[in-house]
């Protein structure tokens, strides 16, 4: 189970840490939309620090990834399942992601970001640890910002 702690200071940021994939697959899905990870670690260790501030939420992911490297997808089946009319941006603070979307592919460096669909399928792509931010406004139908409660 995730274990989720609260700040010092009655500060509103939850920080949340996952010791497995599935783990990390189940707190990705709640913040953002439903995903798959998939990741060939033997250890492993990702942290999220999430603000909700009005109709926007912003949160701090932090990975380790130490063998394979990992990816984080929303598929056609998620989208299926679960269609949101979003977009999410993700700003890169630290090491390197590569996204795709609608047969493009780019790799973001830190201090670079990328904004991507949630209706659309992607992947996430990072070969080391990765350390972003994503802000996600309320969804068109207001389901957006209270999945991470």
């Amino acid at each position: 189970m995730p274990r989720e702690t609260a700040s010092a200071h009655n500060d509103p940021v939850a920080t949340v840490t996952a010791t497995s994939q599935e783990e990390w697959e189940e707190l990705c899905s709640r913040a953002f939309v439903p995903l798959r990870v998939t990741s060939g670690e033997r250890s492993f260790l990702a942290t999220m620090d999430h603000h909700v501030a009005d109709s926007v939420s912003f949160t701090r992911v932090r990975a380790a990834v130490r063998t394979v490297g990992g990816e984080v997808s929303r598929t056609a089946a998620l989208i299926e399942e679960d269609d949101v009319d979003m977009a999410l941006f993700s700003l890169q603070l630290g090491g390197v992601t590569t996204v795709e979307q609608q047969g493009r592919r780019t790799t973001i460096d830190a201090a670079e970001g990328a904004l991507y669909l949630a209706d659309e399928p992607y992947r996430l792509g990072a070969a080391v640890t990765i350390d972003s931010l994503v802000v996600k406004p309320r969804s068109t139908d207001g389901r957006g910002v209270e999945r991470a409660s």
